[in-house]
């Protein structure tokens, strides 16, 4: 039974009816949680993930029953047999419908980065089966992924009254409240307090890398990447060559790493840049991808415009839209990009023609 089309969450809620006697019955709700919570939930590679089912049988207790716990992987599916999960797709007990506590099915630390889908439910036909239609499950989404912390803004001055800017962070009297440059990383740049790794503006902390990944000095004259060393992700540098990292190449929306596959059109457009920049190992790196409209918005800097970025690190930027891999819920025909004239986001139609930037998340 191919669960893929369920994959998002499906909160049951208690289903119930009343007879012609006016008892009530209920339906089996099957409960699953991963660190106390239905999610979605996300975890960092190290973090230990306890996943734990439970299940309200209702008043279908006694009732024999196929019961599974199923996990959509990276690597594919699995099952919970009781002992231990293993390849495939399986049931995980049969018999009859009890009233269940919180149970662990997971308990461990060090999952692969990813996204899984962790299934739990019951079906009142009993061979041995998944048989939805007489089923009932509940689902959650899980991501192992490294947390990155934000960028800040990159506005290092204050506004003035009644119009314009003052040359540094401060409101010459006439503004009393803190202004976006007295906090967060730009600040503590401005007093001197941040420590980096690298180098860049205001609280941004960037590192050019060699084609191989090698770190090169602030000075470099060519580059072929920057690592952010405060989020930990690392972008291509366009190039201006007629390549496939040239700046002037444009793509419609979708293709490899494009979120929430089957809403809407996918166009397999920047296939070519995503599937040749990893086949190539870009920087020693091999997970290149189309980031989230979250990422790329954090690369901007946003005390400058045309381009809204900074240049000393990210060249050859068109100060034009930048495809993000997020599908707008407004509409399955259009999709996220981060405008690069300005510091804005917003959606447009996938059929659209725009720029694009990968990123690696640094492994």
């Amino acid at each position: 039974m191919d669960l893929s089309a369920y994959k998002r969450i499906i909160p049951l809620g208690l289903l119930a009816f009343t007879t012609a006697a006016g008892a009530v019955d209920t339906s089996p709700v099957p409960d699953i949680q991963a660190n106390g919570s239905d999610g979605p939930v996300t975890v960092a590679p190290d973090d230990t993930l306890q996943v734990t089912v439970s299940l309200d049988p209702g008043t279908s207790a006694g009732v024999q029953a196929d019961w599974w716990v199923l996990a959509e992987t990276p690597s594919g599916w699995y099952h919970y047999d009781r002992t231990a999960w293993k390849p495939g797709r399986d049931v995980t007990y049969q018999g009859p419908l009890f009233a269940l506590p919180a149970t662990d099915v997971l308990n461990a630390a060090g999952l692969p980065l990813g996204l899984y889908t962790v299934y739990f439910g019951v079906d009142v036909i009993r061979n041995g089966s998944i048989d939805l239609g007489a089923g009932y499950y509940d689902a959650l989404d899980i991501s192992v992924s490294n947390f990155n912390p934000l960028n800040d803004t990159g506005i290092t001055w204050g506004g003035s009254y009644p119009d314009g800017n003052n040359t540094g962070c401060t409101s010459d009297g006439t503004i009393a409240a803190p202004q976006d440059c007295d906090f967060g990383r730009d600040a503590e740049a401005l007093a001197g307090t941040l420590d980096k790794v690298g180098a860049g503006h205001g609280g941004f902390d960037f590192t050019k890398l060699d084609a191989e990944g090698n770190e090169l000095s602030a000075n470099a004259p060519a580059w072929s990447c920057v690592r952010d060393n405060n989020t930990g992700l690392v972008w291509e540098v366009k190039t201006d060559d007629g390549g496939i990292h040239d700046k002037d190449n444009t793509y419609r929306w979708g293709g490899e790493s494009a979120l929430g596959s089957g809403y809407g059109t996918y166009y397999t457009d920047w296939n070519v840049l995503v599937n040749g920049t990893n086949g190539e190992a870009l920087c020693g790196l091999t997970d290149w991808r189309v980031p989230t409209v979250k990422e790329l918005k954090g690369l901007q800097s946003m005390d400058r415009i045309s381009p809204s970025v900074d240049t000393d690190y990210f060249p050859n930027t068109p100060p034009s839209f930048h495809w993000t891999s997020t599908p707008s819920a407004y509409s399955p025909d259009r999709a996220w990009y981060v405008y690069f004239f300005w510091s804005n986001a917003d959606d447009g139609n996938r059929t659209d023609y725009l720029s694009v930037r990968l990123v690696s998340s640094g492994g």
